[in-house]
This record gives structure tokens, C-alpha cells and sequence, in this order.
């Protein structure tokens, strides 16, 4: 029995040094990314920031995660505890798809990314609808908004998101 003990503490104590020799090792990537990440986002290279980028290094492509990456690691709630890269990667994303990135820019990005990765795509769609809202285009901004409910039709948030926003736009008429 008490052999049984022993081997079951020794085998929790495995698992805790792997789980936490693997949590210091993403956390120090993900620092690393960010770095990288707020580099382009000073230069307004957004996409890059938010993507990640390819480099050469000693004649080998060498791939940078970017804020997307970041978030993606460190979203799941087996990810424990929360480091503050991710918060930090969470703010700065949105800081780019909300203030930085220009109607053209979102526009872009979503065409490019679209049949690749969607992740993101729907908050940038909102956005783009609450610029228009802003600029007192509101028959543009409702269309995107409708946009969002006709292709996000699994993002409940996003179609809860478009629904307000429309609502407004029809007060505001």
C-alpha cells in the first residue's frame, strides 16, 4: 500500500514538473512574440503583429508567432494560470482591430484571410460596422453588421453584437 502511495506522488510530481517546465517554456515564446509583435505594431505594420511573420535567419525560414498566436495558447481554461503576455496580447489586439487599422486595412485583411483563418474576422467585421456608425454611414454600417449575422451564424457573441448594433442604427433613424 504504501509503495502504491509512493508511486502515485512520484508520478503527480512528473506530470506537475512537465506541466510546468511547458507553461515557463510557452509563457517565454509568447514574450518573445509579443516583442516582435509590438515592433510591427509601432510601425504600423499591423497584420504582421497580428499574424506573425516568416524570416529568414542562416538561409532557413524561421516563423514568428504574432498576437493571434498568443492568444490562441493561452485562451483554453487547462492553461493555468494566465500569464500577463496574455492580457497584454488580448489588449494590444484589440488596440489594433478597434483603433489602429483603417476601414481599407480590415477590409483587406479580411479578404485575405477569409477562406484561411476566420479567427478575429468577426470582431473586425463589428468594427468596421462601428467605424461606419461613426462616420454617420449607417446604411453601410447596417450591411456589415448584417454581414456578420450571415456568415458568423455560429459566433452567438458576434450575432448578439450585430443584433445591438442594428437595433441602434434603427433608433437612430
Amino acid at each position: 500500500m504504501a509503495k502504491s502511495v509512493k508511486i502515485i506522488f512520484v508520478l503527480l510530481f512528473v506530470v506537475i514538473l512537465v506541466y510546468l517546465l511547458t507553461w515557463n517554456e510557452i509563457k517565454s515564446k509568447s514574450e518573445l512574440y509579443y516583442n516582435y509583435s509590438v515592433e510591427f505594431y509601432e510601425n504600423n505594420e499591423f497584420e504582421k503583429a497580428i499574424k506573425g511573420h516568416e524570416q529568414v535567419i542562416r538561409n532557413q525560414y524561421v516563423y514568428f508567432s504574432g498576437l493571434q498566436q498568443i492568444c490562441t495558447a493561452w485562451e483554453s481554461p487547462l492553461s493555468w494560470p494566465k500569464p500577463k503576455v496574455y492580457s497584454q496580447a488580448k489588449e494590444k489586439l484589440n488596440d489594433i482591430i478597434v483603433d489602429k487599422m483603417s476601414i481599407e486595412e480590415r477590409n483587406s485583411f479580411i479578404k485575405k484571410y477569409f477562406q484561411i483563418d476566420k479567427k478575429y474576422l468577426a470582431e473586425m467585421m463589428l468594427s468596421i460596422g462601428d467605424s461606419y456608425y461613426e462616420r454617420g454611414e449607417l446604411e453601410k454600417a447596417l450591411q456589415t453588421y448584417e454581414k456578420v449575422k450571415e456568415i458568423f451564424v455560429h459566433r452567438k457573441d458576434a450575432q448578439n453584437k450585430a443584433d445591438i448594433a442594428i437595433a441602434k442604427i434603427g433608433k437612430d433613424k
